[in-house]
């Protein structure tokens, strides 16, 4: 599987807290980071912004927005480029993980049985779905409007690919590459 910089990867874990944040969120994903040139992925790890070159190691799902499904047009060199800046400013800043959040996305969905919810653009700290939608807003794609950028969960990001107007395609699903799904 190749990876186009700007794809976003979902990602099913085997810990505690994977299970739980998938239990809440009614996903099978959750883990998101973001593709970036060769192999290179932004992720958010318990000491904050990580960006490494390791491919996907457990079942995982590659979407790609549909702005970004032909890289050469003008309007996708136009997004990537202010992806590229984003990334740049994100990783000079290396912004931490923002635990204060997920506790209180933990206890919202736990009270309200909903699916999403976590706290404001402030660029002092991120879970990792948090990160993937603060880098698609400050490029120039909304990919919840209306919604703070770091009100998303990897099951919203997974909704947006199949929804009723999907925002990304299915590009790669390991299930299915495996024969799970």
């Amino acid at each position: 599987m190749s990876f186009q910089f700007g794809d976003v990867v979902l990602m099913h874990g085997n810990d505690p807290i994977s299970y739980a944040i998938e239990y809440l969120t009614h996903s099978y994903w959750s883990h998101a980071m973001v593709a970036l040139d060769e192999g290179t992925f932004a992720q958010m790890g318990p000491l904050g912004l990580i960006i490494e070159k390791k491919p996907p190691d457990m079942p995982h799902l590659v979407l790609r927005h549909r702005e970004l499904l032909s890289p050469n047009s003008p309007r996708a060199r136009e997004i990537l480029g202010q992806m590229r800046q984003v990334v740049n400013d994100i990783s000079s800043k290396r912004p931490l993980f923002d635990y204060a959040s997920m506790l209180r996305l933990g206890v919202d969905l736990i009270r309200k049985r909903m699916r999403a919810s976590v706290s404001g653009e402030e660029m002092a700290s991120f879970v990792c779905s948090a990160l993937v939608d603060y880098i698609y807003l400050k490029s120039g794609l909304d990919l919840l409007p209306g919604r703070k950028v770091t009100d998303t969960t990897p099951a919203n990001l997974e909704e947006l690919a199949f929804g009723r107007q999907p925002v990304f395609q299915v590009v790669y699903d390991s299930r299915k590459a495996s024969g799970q799904v």
